[in-house]
């Protein structure tokens, strides 16, 4: 018990970081820093940085919800309907 205690500390810190970290990179003096008049293949660059923090920050939820979760823990089957054909 105590292993997996310390090897889901780190997750749980980031789990713990994520809305913050998320939050800055998204507040707008940051995100003003892309308002410049620059485009990437035609895309203005603070489309790309809104969408781009967007998905890294669902990327990152992802992965620290997948290191939260217990090795051999299955999402529930409600209807049980497991093993039927």
């Amino acid at each position: 018990m105590k292993t997996l205690e310390r090897e889901n500390r780190g997750a749980r810190d980031a789990a713990a970081i994520l809305p913050f970290v998320s939050v800055v990179l998204l507040f707008p003096p940051i995100v003003y820093i892309f308002a410049a008049p620059v485009s990437v293949a035609g895309v203005p660059l603070i489309v790309l940085y809104l969408f781009g923090v967007w998905a890294a920050i669902i990327l990152a939820a992802w992965i620290v919800s997948r290191r939260l979760q217990p090795e051999g823990d299955e999402p529930a089957d409600p209807a049980g309907t497991a093993g039927r054909r």
